[in-house]
C-alpha cells in the first residue's frame, strides 16, 4: 500500500506573538505544525465504524471514524478524514506537533476494525525537526517543520 508523509505548517515555540526588540515592527505570526499520514485502507461492507489511535512517544489520542467524520480525543490534537468510495479509502490523519519535541520522536498510527480488533493499517515513523524564524530574527515566534521517515 502506498503511504507518504509530508511536512505541513509550523509550530509556535514562543509564548509572545508579535514580541519584538528594538524598533523593529513585528507582525503577529502564528505557527502551526502538523505531521500528516496518508494510507490506503480496504474496508468491507460491514465497516460502519473504524477505530483510530495516534501517538507521539507516550502521548496518545484515540477515537472513531464513521461515514460522516472522525472524533478523536486525548493528549494530542488530531484531525482525520476517511472519505469512503466503495471498499477503498485513503485515511488522512493530521497530528499537531507536541509543545515539547526533539529529533527522534516516534509517531505511530493505527487503524483497526472495532468488531474484530483486526489491524487495517499500522505505521511507526521517526521525526526530524527543523526550527526557523519566519519573520525578522529580532521578532518571535520561532517555528518548526517536521519530517517523518520510516524507522
Amino acid at each position: 500500500m502506498n503511504q507518504r508523509w509530508r511536512r505541513v505548517g509550523l509550530l509556535l515555540l514562543g509564548a509572545g506573538l508579535g514580541a519584538c526588540s528594538g524598533s523593529v515592527a513585528c507582525p503577529d505570526i502564528a505557527c502551526l505544525s502538523q505531521a500528516q499520514w496518508q494510507k490506503q485502507v480496504t474496508l468491507n461492507d460491514q465497516d460502519e465504524l473504524i477505530d483510530l489511535k495516534v501517538c507521539v512517544n507516550d502521548l496518545c489520542s484515540t477515537g472513531r471514524s464513521n461515514k460522516s467524520g472522525c472524533a478523536i480525543a486525548g493528549d494530542l490534537t488530531v484531525t482525520c478524514e476517511l472519505p469512503r468510495q466503495g471498499l477503498q479509502t485513503t485515511a488522512f490523519i493530521n497530528v499537531n506537533i507536541p509543545t515539547s519535541f526533539k529529533d527522534g520522536d516516534v509517531y505511530t498510527f493505527k487503524i483497526t476494525r472495532p468488531t474484530t480488533g483486526e489491524v487495517l493499517a499500522e505505521d511507526s515513523q521517526k521525526a526530524t525537526y527543523s526550527v526557523f524564524q519566519p519573520g525578522d530574527p529580532k521578532c518571535g515566534p520561532a517555528c518548526a517543520n517536521v519530517t517523518l521517515a520510516a524507522r
